[in-house]
């Protein structure tokens, strides 16, 4: 197998200075770091490495800590590495960087490199993208690729999801490690040896510390690495997180050098019971039985390496693993890799004497118990003698009718335990046996039983082996026994929840079934569509694989036009690539748990079927009006939402986008101090290229349009209502929104015949109906409106049916404007609005909108209903924050 490598290690950089008089801040371990590296790769992975800078250095070519690397050597290098000009291509090329990594700021974005000598960020010149880097990657032929980067921001690296590098059928397998998160800088040891993940990984690719015959892969080397760093943090607290993704087949990276134990000079080599190959083999085995803890729900919990039995003070000296049942069974694993010779186990190994004695005392010691042998050898005579003996199921019936062989063999064992045949063969029938599976037939079933589980059950194997060593113990401590619920958590901790395995089909059918929830909105303005700029941001990110999108805006600034845009591009540009699921808040006001979802129309455990239909492809989720749910009663709503959102953002190759108007986004408690990968404001229309076209088309002078309506019409909900307005020829000039909707309901529903003050009024008594209910919604029939009057408020786009029967105002800023009217009319001050309600978050809108109604109205009265509020001491906080922040405005 042909096995490349390429390691660079840069101390040079002179353009790094904290004055332009200071002197260079070099490097002093990235070179030593490449070298230690190169010279493990080659002596015991039989790798021919690429050293960049070289020199010859006493007598031998070594990785030059004085010399500089250019940009351009280092692409040509790492170009040449992944895509040679050659028909030979390696089987492994491997990729190591130590040096300086450099991070650039692109707006809300950011551009990570692999800083060369010649880097100098004061004349943005950074070194080599790794933009570049994975383009690379994604077009090598290279069967087996392994990156190793230990250097600053270096999980941008794994921030491009685009080029889905991992999915499943791209014929590579590929490894990487990052010394940090993007966002963090990498150290070195505090010794001042090696960087902080250098040493870890040479650590890890220690060959003395496996047999001859085993190999150190990516996975193994993944889960020492994390030990180590984490052992290395609680002892220096340094923060650094390294990065980790390993997809495919398992790469072979270094070969073990340890040798097995020798007993004595008359016997077969065999191994040691802590030895790395049984260590090995016992982690498969308990692998098998974490997940059927997982499985299962008859088993209570299970321990590895056990030294005591769980409610008892006796000591485990034999068992590797013990399995409790909540029926008060208990099952002691022995595991064994095989019999020295490779052959069936026998009554003369001295070895499977000593375990059989151990079953012995261990049956003995505890009732309702029972020994399960595993082994890659079989079992032979004692698998037999233990068949024989459940066939002739009493002993008198076994003596009398046993063969001298089965008779003998039953003597020999008594023998061996020290016990009179009769009990012996009580205790046989409390022995059974394992598959005799080997090492790889171990990991295939594990991972074919685990992809019944969970999704991405490849970082799940990887998860369960951590915890599983994380947990193993040679203290008499019960705190290490493993529970359901705490693998639960471990897995959680990854975006990895247990789900029913569902095909891609089947996903995205319930996916678009539950995307036409709510969907119909207007979206055009004198039936044209405006396209927002925005829309090719969006995709953008989603095509970076960004976790978060938060879009946010000022009401009506079409927030909820933009992501339908999106989910229509989605599904008509890119449905055989990304999976939607379009969410519309607002239609779930009232849930207070996910099965309430369920039971309204969206899939069950959307993050389960999320995490399995990322298995396949890049998963969109849109959650539209998040602000709409934080009005909600007790915020019930918004608590399930956001639950949803933390899990799903831990899960690789799925994207959530959500929409939220600034100011709930900035009062909302639960959504203020929340972090989000990418913002992205909706800006206004312009003016000039995108609203003057529909003045000019509605015969408004644009001449005579003031500034604030200018600003006014900018915002595409009000450019909507104004149409109504421009098209009967009224000449207003609205300063505020209020007027604006104000001046809209005078003309298209008080002045029209069919409608007049009955219409006004049933709207008002529905605005008000809203406000004691807290909902956006209600029926019909609750309303008492007539069906030629709910028809022509729809048709006037005044309201809208969002169900058969349920009524809703067809925009926020419209039913504000209407509940300060109807509470006008009951001749409310502003403190007697807030007064009249429960001042829960649901009153925010109304409050600003009553605010800037008076600001713009009744200026005299302003400052002095304005100062009502703020000095009344049975109004609470949060309206008075709402009034004090639209006072600022």
């Amino acid at each position: 197998m042909s096995r490349a490598a390429l390691v660079v290690g840069i101390n040079q950089y002179s353009f790094f200075k904290d004055t332009p008089i200071s002197k260079a801040k070099n490097l002093t371990t990235p070179a030593t770091d490449a070298e230690a590296i190169a010279q493990l790769l080659e002596t015991f992975g039989n790798f021919q490495v690429q050293r960049l800078p070289k020199n010859n250095i006493d007598g031998k070519l070594q990785v030059d800590p004085d010399a500089a690397v250019k940009v351009q050597e280092l692409e040509e290098a790492i170009t040449n590495l992944f895509l040679p000009d050659s028909s030979k291509i390696p089987e492994i090329a491997l990729l190591f960087f130590a040096g300086h990594g450099l991070r650039k700021p692109l707006g809300s974005l950011t551009q990570g490199f692999l800083a060369t000598s010649d880097a100098s960020p004061s004349k943005n010149w950074w070194g080599m993208p790794l933009r570049d880097l994975w383009d690379i990657l994604q077009q090598s032929q290279v069967k087996q690729q392994v990156i190793w980067l230990d250097c600053c921001f270096a999980g941008e690296l794994l921030n491009f999801k685009d080029t889905e590098l991992g999915r499943q059928g791209s014929g590579c397998d590929r490894a990487f490690i990052a010394a940090s998160r993007d966002y963090e800088v990498a150290y070195q040891q505090l010794d001042g040896k090696h960087g902080v993940l250098t040493g870890a990984l040479l650590a890890g690719l220690n060959p003395n510390q496996v047999s001859e015959y085993e190999w150190i892969t990516n996975r193994t080397l993944a889960v020492s690495v994390e030990q180590k760093l984490q052992v290395y943090y609680e002892n220096t607290k340094i923060p650094q997180s390294p990065l980790m993704s390993n997809h495919g087949e398992a790469i072979k990276l270094i070969q073990g050098r340890a040798k097995p134990q020798i007993k004595s000079e008359d016997e077969e080599i065999s191994y040691s019971e802590d030895s790395f190959l049984e260590d090995k083999y016992q982690l498969r085995v308990a692998l098998h039985w974490l997940i059927r803890l997982l499985q299962d729900d008859t088993i209570e919990s299970i321990q590895v390496d056990s030294t005591v039995i769980p409610g008892k003070d006796s000591s485990v000296t034999m068992d590797n693993i013990v399995v409790c049942y909540k029926d008060g069974r208990t099952c002691f694993i022995q595991v064994k890799k095989n019999q020295p010779k490779h052959e069936a186990w026998s009554f003369s190994d001295r070895e499977l004497q000593k375990e059989l004695c151990k079953g012995r005392d261990k049956l003995e010691s505890r009732e309702n118990s029972k020994v399960k042998f595993y082994s890659c050898s079989p079992f032979g005579e004692l698998k037999k003698l233990i068949k024989d003996c459940e066939d002739l199921p009493e002993y008198s019936v076994f003596h009398q009718n046993a063969s001298k062989n089965q008779l003998d063999s039953l003597e020999r064992l008594a023998k061996i335990l020290d016990r009179r045949e009769e009990i012996t063969y009580s205790l046989v029938q409390q022995i059974s046996f394992g598959p005799t599976y080997e090492f790889d037939d171990w990991e295939r079933q594990n991972q074919l039983d685990l992809e019944q589980l969970l999704p991405n059950a490849n970082l799940g194997m990887l998860v369960l082996e951590r915890y599983i060593q994380s947990h193993e113990t040679y203290l008499r401590d019960t705190k290490h026994v493993i529970q359901r619920l705490d693998v639960l958590a471990a897995l959680a901790k990854y975006g990895l929840n247990p789900t029913p395995k569902r095909s891609e089909a089947e996903i995205l059918a319930a996916f678009k079934n539950a995307s036409t929830i709510g969907r119909y909105w207007i979206r055009k303005i004198d039936d044209k569509s405006i396209p927002r700029s925005e829309l090719s941001k969006l995709i953008q990110l989603i095509e970076q694989g960004s976790q978060t999108i938060l879009l946010i805006d000022r009401p009506g600034s079409g927030k909820t036009c933009l992501l339908l845009d999106l989910a229509d591009y989605i599904e008509q540009e890119k449905a055989s690539v990304w999976g939607l699921l379009f969410i519309k808040g607002d239609q779930f006001t009232n849930v207070d748990s996910e099965q309430k979802l369920v039971a309204q129309g969206l899939p069950e455990d959307i993050v389960g079927q999320c995490a399995r239909l990322a298995d396949f492809r890049q998963v969109i989720v849109i959650i539209d009006s998040l602000d709409v749910l934080s009005l909600s009663r007790q915020h019930d709503a918004l608590k399930v939402f956001l639950g949803i959102i933390d899990r799903l953002e831990k899960i690789d190759r799925v994207t959530v986008i959500i929409a939220c108007r600034d100011f709930d986004l900035q009062y909302d408690p639960l959504l203020r101090g929340r972090k989000w990968q990418h913002r992205v404001n909706l800006q206004p229309l312009d003016f000039d290229n995108e609203v003057k076209p529909f003045l000019i088309d509605w015969n408004v002078d644009v001449s005579q349009i003031t500034p604030e309506l200018q600003a006014l019409l900018q915002l595409p909900q009000n450019l909507r209502i104004y149409k109504d307005l421009a098209k009967l020829g009224i000449p207003l000039q609205q300063a505020s929104a209020y007027e604006l909707y104000n001046s809209f309901l005078e003309e298209v529903v008080v002045k029209k015949l069919t409608l007049g003050t009955e219409a006004i009024v049933a709207l008002q008594n529905m605005a008000q109906l809203l406000m004691q209910k807290r909902t956006q919604k209600c029926s019909k029939v609750s309303l008492g409106m007539s069906e030629d009057i709910v028809r022509q408020l729809i048709s006037q786009e005044v309201l809208l049916e969002k169900s058969p029967g349920v009524l809703a105002f067809s925009h926020q800023t419209l039913a504000d404007c209407i509940t300060v009217q109807a509470a006008l009319a009951k001749n409310q001050t502003l403190a007697q609005f807030i007064l009249d309600h429960p001042q829960l978050p649901f009153i925010r809108p109304a409050v600003r909108a009553f605010f800037f109604y008076l600001r713009a109205s009744q200026a005299d009265d302003f400052r002095r209903q304005v100062w009502e509020v703020l000095s009344h001491d049975e109004i609470a906080y949060h309206p008075i924050f709402r009034t004090q922040e639209c006072h600022r405005r």
